[in-house]
């Protein structure tokens, strides 16, 4: 997003120009134009902003990102595929969970690259993307700290690391840096944030790392087996989604900086696990109040405060359901 949206225009534009690549290993020519409709960043939610601008990066072509969710139209679902069949993005960056709805409403989309982030994309789902649309689909694994750190490639097992200047190791348990081949935990040191230098930063994603061949003759690291993050749904008690975005929106502004761990039991109930901080109060009432507009009046609710929540060591999971199996 923020390659997309410009934010930080140097790290930004050197992003598209890794997108640029990568849409060549594709078989894709990606051919911006200033002023025409030319990307689109999609997304179902209960509440998100929504927004059209320009890319300077990208020959100041058009950037728009919407909520797929019929409320957020004033004419609801013909204004919607309305607008999408008018704009005729070319370029389609979102999530699996919300590539999975767009095809499910038959949406009227058509892009040349579609480019999957934030949680794993199943091939099953690439498949019908491309059944669909026709263009092609990536696989993007990136986190928030560093942006983008490798992605799928046509005729290429696993995941190809984009950038060269970024590092990465696998570790084994206790830190040390085990041979490719070797399972362990994905760290990264290094990316193009000069305000936040890297070191080291285990992502606490799992993988085996090895080097292979690019089909544009280069060598190249390459990430098998990754193990990330996987698509989570939560539902309500009337039966709708519940996205972690939009729980993160209602909690965050109660306590912002808390760390915490949400959990969906396949019975429905919900237990959300706060690690307390010094000076930062927890109100039990304000974060129940907060999961009950989302999950509804009805729901059952556990709050825990818990100081032990992430001392163990590891990576804190903060999205966990058993209520329902992920979505494809």
């Amino acid at each position: 997003d923020e390659a997309l949206t410009g934010a930080g225009t140097d790290r930004a534009h050197r992003a598209l120009a890794h997108l640029e690549r990568l849409a060549s290993l594709h078989g894709v020519r990606l051919d911006p134009r200033e002023g025409e409709p030319f990307a689109l960043n999609a997304t179902v939610q209960r509440q998100t902003y929504v927004f059209a601008t320009t890319m300077s990066g990208w020959s100041g072509a058009v950037f728009v990102k919407v909520n797929l969710e019929p409320h957020d139209w004033a004419g609801g679902e013909a204004s919607r595929e309305r607008f999408l069949g008018e704009l005729a993005p070319s370029f389609l960056a979102s999530e699996p969970v919300t590539l999975a709805t767009a095809l499910e409403r038959e949406l009227p989309l058509r892009p040349r690259l579609v480019v999957s982030s934030a949680v794993s994309l199943r091939g099953a789902l690439t498949e019908r993307i491309r059944e669909a649309w026709g263009g092609a689909v990536v696989d993007l694994y990136s986190t928030t700290e560093t942006g983008p750190i490798a992605a799928s490639v046509p005729g290429v097992e696993g995941h190809v690391v984009l950038v060269p200047d970024l590092f990465v190791e696998v570790l084994g348990p206790s830190g040390e840096r085990l041979p490719d081949g070797q399972r362990g935990e994905i760290t990264v040191t290094g990316g193009r944030n000069p305000l936040l230098p890297l070191i080291r930063y285990r992502t606490g994603d799992h993988g085996r790392l090895s080097t292979t061949t690019l089909p544009d003759g280069r060598r190249a690291r390459v990430i098998l087996d990754l193990e990330g993050r996987s698509p989570i749904s939560f539902r309500a008690t009337d039966g709708g989604r519940v996205g972690s975005v939009d729980i993160a929106r209602r909690i965050r502004p109660i306590a912002p900086f808390v760390q915490h761990a949400l959990w969906q039991r396949s019975d429905g109930s919900v237990e959300l696990r706060l690690r307390p901080l010094g000076g930062v109060p927890l109100p039990r009432d304000d974060f129940d109040h907060a999961l009950r507009e989302l999950f509804g009046k009805e729901a059952q609710i556990e709050i825990v405060i818990d100081p032990d929540l992430g001392r163990a060591g590891g990576k804190v999971v903060a999205w966990q359901s058993d209520a329902l199996a992920p979505r494809p």
